[in-house]
């Protein structure tokens, strides 16, 4: 009997042993929604937004000499005896950001030099243009020419010819925007200049000549063009007078050959002789 109480007390222990383990299971969730901490907590994520960079209220600034593209035609690169040359000249924008540019005549300078004559230390030469027409023989040819050296001495360089800022000192102040372009005309009346606007340089007639353009101390690539010589005049047409002759030479006289010389004598003399009488004589 005792080993079954004994039986009998243990089994009962299991049981409550088991009841009070599933009891503590069933309440442990309850407990852990009644305290907030049942599950995963979220996790919040904070972005931050980076500050825009202020945009920049101040003046805008000037152009460098890496921002600016400058280009110069002329038009047409053949200019007549007479003519004006025209000149075309382009600035552009080439940076990253709008600035300003002087593109007044001083401070964008076309410059034409001479083509045929060496820079400053060499010798000058000087090209005679040829019309394509060859003088008739008795006839005198008028050879045109450039400006002397001397005239060329006095602008301090053999080369140079004119100058849009010799003469000029105005400004010109262009905003332009990345990409903008900027196009003006520069006429050239074709005489010489040196700074200060010196007078009596001459005129340069003919001849070939290069222009360039120069803004924030570059120059474009030197384009060549003609200044076409003076047409040659017509020449003078002489009509000869009317007649068989000129004036101190006595027309000649027509001949004949000797046949129709005795002819014609054989014609007059028959008809110098009387004809026979057609009536009939009278007898007495």
């Amino acid at each position: 009997m005792f080993w079954v109480r004994r039986a009998v007390a243990l089994v009962v222990l299991v049981l409550v042993v088991g009841v009070l383990v599933v009891g503590v299971k069933a309440a442990v969730p309850g407990i852990s929604s009644a305290l907030g901490g049942g599950g995963e907590q979220p996790v919040v994520v904070v972005t931050e937004t980076p500050t825009a960079s202020p945009t920049p209220t101040g003046p805008i600034g000037d152009c460098a000499a890496r921002d600016v593209e400058a280009s110069v035609t002329p038009t047409p690169t053949t200019v007549a005896w007479g003519s004006d040359v025209a000149f075309r000249v382009t600035v552009r924008n080439v940076g990253d950001g709008p600035c300003v540019v002087d593109a007044g005549n001083d401070a964008r300078a076309v410059v034409v030099t001479d083509a045929s004559a060496t820079p400053s230390g060499g010798t000058a030469s000087t090209a005679t243009p040829s019309s394509g027409t060859k003088p008739r023989q008795g006839e005198a040819t008028a050879t045109p020419t450039t400006t002397g050296t001397a005239s060329k001495q006095k602008a301090g360089d053999v080369a140079h010819v004119w100058s849009s800022a010799d003469c000029a000192s105005d400004q010109r102040l262009l905003l332009l925007g990345p990409g903008d372009v900027d196009t003006a005309t520069v006429t050239w009346h074709r005489e010489r200049s040196v700074k200060g606007c010196a007078t009596g340089l001459g005129e340069e007639q003919v001849g070939t000549f290069r222009v360039a353009v120069t803004v924030l101390g570059v120059t474009s690539d030197p384009v060549a063009f003609t200044l076409a010589p003076k047409p040659a005049p017509a020449p003078a047409v002489t009509t000869p007078p009317t007649g068989t002759g000129t004036a101190d030479e006595p027309a000649a006289t027509p001949t004949r050959s000797s046949e129709t010389t005795k002819g014609a004598a054989g014609k007059a003399t028959g008809s110098s002789s009387p004809k026979p009488s057609s009536k009939p004589s009278s007898k007495g």
